[in-house]
């Protein structure tokens, strides 16, 4: 189970309301607007370097311990900088991340101003870099605490 079904279900468990900020239909309709040239250019460009062998010869295990760290928000900059790299992984990056993350912070600042309390839970990965949720907050002079 992820930490959003668990949380649904505490949720539900004790009468607590739930809603989203965002439509993950929309989401998706805008990953789909990322202009198809990136994306078939970048397609291209990969399989005009491939040598037509297993793609995952000679890679041995993953590296879980990169996972595991980002899953926790501790993100070292290699990460984002390899999305970044190309022109595709800079839009899904901008799409997933960058859009989102402004349009919450937006909303967040928002709802501050009307009384009571809420949870919000994004993923790890919004909370983590120079576009983050948290750095976006803060600009806007709100204070941001970590909790686990």
């Amino acid at each position: 189970l992820g930490v959003e079904s668990v949380l649904e279900a505490e949720f539900v468990a004790s009468e607590r309301p739930i809603s989203a900020i965002e439509d993950p239909i929309a989401v998706m309709e805008n990953l789909i607007r990322i202009d198809e040239h990136k994306l078939v250019s970048e397609i291209d460009k990969g399989l005009d370097e491939w040598d037509g062998c297993d793609t995952t010869e000679g890679m041995g295990d993953p590296d879980w311990t990169t996972l595991h760290s980002w899953a926790q928000g501790d993100l070292d900059d290699s990460f984002t900088q390899e999305m970044l790299s190309d022109p595709l992984g800079r839009a899904i990056y901008d799409v997933l991340l960058v859009d989102r993350n402004r349009a919450w912070s937006d909303w967040v600042d928002e709802r501050l101003e009307q009384p009571g309390n809420l949870m919000l839970a994004v993923g790890a990965g919004h909370m983590e870099g120079d576009d983050s949720l948290v750095l976006l907050l803060e600009e806007r002079g709100i204070t941001v605490e970590r909790i686990q």
